[in-house]
């Protein structure tokens, strides 16, 4: 079997990639799948398989000298482990010894190969390394910017900070930063904004020039999804598993599009090709919702029930949703016992509460629970009374999400008394969806008029400013913007 091959995804030991790197010398390749990621390397009886627990993405970088599998790096040929870094690595340097990896927090962590031990934090999106290895490209906030690290490197050593990173060249006389090379299509990029589009751009552009290949009709069916076109994007990933019935990835997501549609019956049959591929607890607890949505109780009841022996996180959320089950089935002492069990479990500070429930709404499909959202979100109305602009957003967006639009908007005008706050924008953007739900099209453009005028304040929270954007986006989007 040749490497060739193998990036054609066959399947190889019943495991098929859907991200494959194959090594220069075609001695080795990586195939990544929705769950982990399987090594095969070449032997003179054939190929050699190992399974890594790390997968999606996967890489040779460094003239082969340096493999990547989601966040793990490894030293190649010989294979041991070299770090991890705190999110997916997303760009490594010339020199294999700095890499940058994307956290959920939103953060940029720059990693040292060399010790594994991370070296300095950023807040951004990271774009590349110079050539030169001394200086880093990101985003933060709407403007690009460089790090000078070497300059980093000496401030924090004058302030006493311990340095993991490189030692980079003598300081004293630092030569101005090496151009950094970005691709053409790139030069006239003055802003975040200005580079999103024009990677959604190049991604629908390619998904149209090549309407057989599967990776690039799903790279289309993602920015159409960022859009929130969810009818185009469900028939674009419909695609996608036709031409790659094994594409898991792009099966989970298609059931995200169909639940965010309100289809659960067709999020749960392809929830079930899913779950028949690749064991994710994560998948089944999002199912067990979708089964409650579509009103079959008692298979969400079991669901939940299969859920109470995983980890904590994942009981808390079937306990309270079990319960929501005996209620419709008319189970009340079982529906109380499951209640009960849910409060003692899940935290009772506001701020725990609010992480929670807003995670279950956030603007990522692959992680919305609305109705486990809005079970966090009740224990907070019923333990607590006064709100920070940021947890009014997340009771007000939970509403939203679980159709109580009316109560949605009083929490709204809580948030809307201070244009300075970036909340001022979530409470805009959310009132103007609930309005559209509600079919008062006029109002709803009035609040999006307004949220145009609005000056945003400058600030450096990337994670919560994309969030607004898609809020902003799918209220245009309901007004027929």
């Amino acid at each position: 079997m040749t490497p060739d091959e193998i990036a054609g995804r066959k399947v190889i030991g019943g495991n098929t990639g859907e991200n494959v790197a194959v090594s220069k010398d075609g001695s080795a390749c990586i195939l990544g799948s929705a769950n982990r990621s399987l090594l095969l390397q070449r032997t003179n009886h054939g190929w050699d398989e190992t399974p890594l627990s790390n997968a999606n993405p996967c890489h040779f970088v460094g003239d082969d000298r340096i493999a990547m599998t989601g966040n793990t790096l490894w030293s190649f040929p010989k294979w041991t482990e070299l770090a991890s870094t705190p999110g997916n690595t997303l760009c490594i340097s010339d020199d294999t010894k700095q890499i940058a990896s994307f956290t959920q927090s939103g953060l940029i962590c720059l990693t040292h190969t060399e010790s594994g031990k991370p070296f300095a934090r950023f807040q951004g999106s990271p774009i590349r390394f110079s050539n030169d290895a001394q200086s880093f490209l990101f985003v933060s906030s709407k403007d690009l910017k460089i790090a000078r690290l070497p300059l980093i490197r000496q401030r924090l050593i004058e302030l006493g900070i311990p340095w993991d990173g490189p030692e980079y060249r003598s300081t004293e006389k630092i030569p101005p930063v090496q151009r950094i090379e970005i691709p053409d299509w790139m030069a006239n990029v003055s802003n975040a904004e200005q580079l999103m589009d024009l990677i959604d751009q190049r991604s629908m552009e390619s998904a149209n020039r090549n309407p057989e290949d599967p990776h690039d009709l799903f790279a289309g069916g993602m920015v159409l999804l960022n859009r929130r076109q969810l009818q185009p994007a469900s028939e674009q990933l419909e695609r996608v598993c036709q031409l790659m019935p094994d594409a898991v990835s792009a099966r989970q997501w298609r059931a995200y599009v169909l639940a965010a549609m309100a289809k659960f019956n067709e999020a749960i049959e392809v929830a079930e090709g899913v779950l028949n591929r690749v064991e994710d607890v994560d998948f089944r607890l999002m199912r067990a919702e979708w089964l409650y949505q579509a009103g079959q109780f008692e298979k969400a009841r079991d669901e939940c029930t299969s859920l109470m022996n995983c980890e904590r996180r994942y009981a808390v959320g079937a306990y309270a949703l079990r319960s929501l089950c005996h209620e419709k089935l008319g189970q009340v002492d079982e529906s109380m016992e499951d209640t009960k069990q849910f409060r003692l479990l899940a935290p009772g500070d506001i701020d725990s509460l609010d992480m929670v429930a807003r995670f279950w709404i956030g603007p990522d499909l692959s992680l919305r629970q609305p109705i486990l959202s809005q079970l966090y979100v009740d224990k907070l109305l019923q333990e607590h009374s006064r709100f920070l602009p940021e947890v009014q957003e997340t009771i007000a967006i939970s509403l939203f999400r679980n159709g109580r639009y009316d109560e949605a908007m009083e929490h709204c005008q809580e948030i809307l008394t201070n244009p300075s706050l970036l909340s001022y924008g979530f409470g805009l953007a959310c009132k103007s969806l609930c309005q559209a739900k509600l079919g008062k099209l006029a109002d709803a453009q009035s609040s999006l008029d307004t949220l145009g005028r609005w000056e945003r304040p400058a600030l450096n929270d990337v994670k919560r400013v994309m969030e607004l954007q898609t809020l902003i986006e799918e209220a245009k989007y309901a007004v027929g913007r």
